[in-house]
């Protein structure tokens, strides 16, 4: 518990004393003159930052600090709902895609809030889908783009197979980005003008061939690496009925208890992959990805730390020792790549140096 205390105030920190950060001014102008900007903003993130500007009478920096208090919180209960290997994916977590939170608050709240609901999309009470709707709401007003996992309950009713099928007219999202159809189709839905603007039309801002690539594979290979570690669960009789047995050992069972519920967040990550051609356009994009970190790492966790063995591929088989080590391998390359070398110019310095406590102790 000292070191889930010790890592939750370490990641509070680099939130809440960061002091420059890409949308550090950004985020100053529009708290500093909120009742200004008026509600343009998402309406969650608006009314926020006017209780905190108007009532609470906090500072930029204050408004700050309270606001990665609640990140953290919502952090924390989340990982608590699916794992009770909470330091482990704290680890993993804090690597991809947290650090990018200390620049993008907005979007790094609305994604855990989006975490925190997924654990209804499995649920087959009564009231379970109106509670995922309605999380995921909160979480787009907060960011707008938390509104893509509205979709995913809808991917009980499609078949793998027709998902991977489908997969091979994803590329067609280009060309109707690029001759302005999907301009045109979703302004008609009435969404906020910042949304619109990711879907404006503009190839001289595309993004490099080789950057697309690699985010690519680093996406389907954690998607692979999470497709086996549940088939392994769920082929292992033996383990998975002692996992039964003891219903504590892992908390995400009532999340992937069934091969049904198990084999619906496989097509939910599987539809992430829809949006890749789209990552030419903007990174904007790869953070729906992001926001299913949370609760693969929390999976992948929980079921590699107990697994005697894991198979890759026919005929090959790994000890777990070997399967966390790629675990650990793979969230330090999202973070080599997002962090420091895609973004190493505005990331690394926010985080290592812009922050209050590290410029005190660099005196």
């Amino acid at each position: 518990m000292l070191m889930t205390i010790i890592m939750c105030l370490y990641m509070w920190m680099l939130v809440g004393l960061n002091v420059a950060s890409p949308d550090y001014e950004n985020y100053r102008y529009i708290y500093n003159n909120i009742f200004v900007v008026g509600s343009s903003f998402e309406p969650i993130f608006y009314f926020f930052c006017v209780l905190c500007k108007k009532y609470l009478l906090l500072s930029y920096q204050e408004f700050r600090m309270f606001y990665a208090l609640i990140m953290v919180i919502v952090m924390y209960k989340t990982i608590k709902i699916y794992t009770k290997d909470v330091n482990f994916v704290l680890s993993l977590f804090l690597l991809m895609p947290f650090v990018g939170f200390v620049s993008g608050i907005r979007v790094g709240l609305s994604l855990l809030v989006s975490s925190y609901s997924f654990r209804y999309l499995f649920e087959e009470r009564r009231l379970a889908s109106l509670k995922y709707f309605f999380g995921i709401l909160i979480a787009s007003a907060i960011h707008f783009n938390s509104i893509f996992f509205v979709i995913l309950p809808f991917c009980k009713y499609i078949k793998t197979k027709v998902f991977f099928i489908l997969l091979l007219f994803a590329p067609a999202f280009l060309l109707v980005y690029y001759n302005g159809m999907l301009y045109s189709i979703l302004s008609l839905l009435q969404l906020p003008p910042r949304a619109l603007n990711w879907f404006l039309r503009d190839w001289s801002l595309h993004i490099k061939t080789n950057v697309v690539l690699t985010m690519f594979i680093l996406q389907i290979s954690m998607i692979y690496l999470l497709h086996i570690a549940i088939m392994n669960f769920f082929k292992n009789r033996e383990f998975f009925k002692r996992c039964q047995l003891d219903i504590n050992t892992i908390n995400f069972m009532g999340f992937v208890s069934t091969y049904k519920r198990s084999a619906l967040w496989l097509r939910s990550n599987y539809l992430t992959l829809f949006l890749v051609p789209l990552y030419y356009v903007s990174v904007e994009f790869s953070r729906v990805f992001s926001g299913m970190l949370l609760v693969n790492y929390s999976i992948l966790v929980s079921i590699l730390i107990r697994s005697n063995y894991i198979k890759i591929f026919p005929g090959l088989i790994i000890s777990r020792s070997v399967a966390l080590a790629l675990l650990i391998l793979l969230s330090l390359l999202f973070f080599s790549f997002y962090i420091c070398i895609l973004f190493a110019d505005v990331f690394l310095p926010a985080v290592l140096q812009n922050n209050i406590i590290f410029q005190a102790i660099g005196r």
